[in-house]
């Protein structure tokens, strides 16, 4: 997983590794980013918009649903794209997610992970969360088969080590270079 906050001419990177140590670590460090540094967003207001329009919730929930697989590129045999959100299921797991956690209008900082595990978001279209978290911890009812991802464990240590995944979702967005 990387972060990148912009700060002047700078930008802080650093990697979360899977151990406890660097979990509270990190947790210091991001502490330590967002008292100092701007943070990283895409602008995209416009007079003609709305401001329930505006609310990162929407933003982030009008850009996933923009995305599609290129299907211009050929893939070997026996892979395809790992497309969750062309589920209607999952994109409205993925909307309640981001309206429970999103829906305001507040800076955040950003945090880039690679891509979606195949038990965690590419189920439930939420970034590093499998249906185990989203239903213990999240609060959001699923029928998606009940497994692990161990990306979502990591994450979800990483969320109660900051004060749980809310107070986590107030001051940074976590995604993936390539949701698809």
């Amino acid at each position: 997983m990387l972060a990148l906050c912009p700060e002047g001419d700078k930008t802080i990177h650093f990697r979360l590794f899977v151990t406890h140590t660097v979990i509270f670590e990190s947790v210091a460090l991001l502490s330590k980013i967002m008292t100092t540094s701007k943070y990283f967003t895409k602008n995209t207001s416009s007079s003609t918009k709305n401001s329930e329009e505006q609310t990162v919730d929407n933003r982030i929930i009008r850009y996933l649903e923009s995305l599609e697989p290129p299907l211009t590129i050929e893939l070997p045999k026996n892979v395809e794209w790992l497309y969750p959100l062309k589920s209607a299921k999952t994109r409205q797991t993925m909307s309640e997610f981001f309206h429970n956690y999103y829906s305001d209008s507040n800076k955040r900082i950003l945090i880039i992970g690679i891509n979606c595990g195949r038990f965690g978001a590419g189920i439930t279209g939420v970034p590093f969360t499998d249906p185990i978290r989203l239903k213990t911890v999240c609060n959001i009812d699923n029928h998606y088969p009940q497994k692990a991802e161990l990306s979502s464990i990591f994450v979800y240590q990483f969320f109660d080590a900051y004060g749980g995944v809310e107070k986590f979702c107030q001051q940074f967005f976590i995604g993936q270079m390539c949701p698809l």
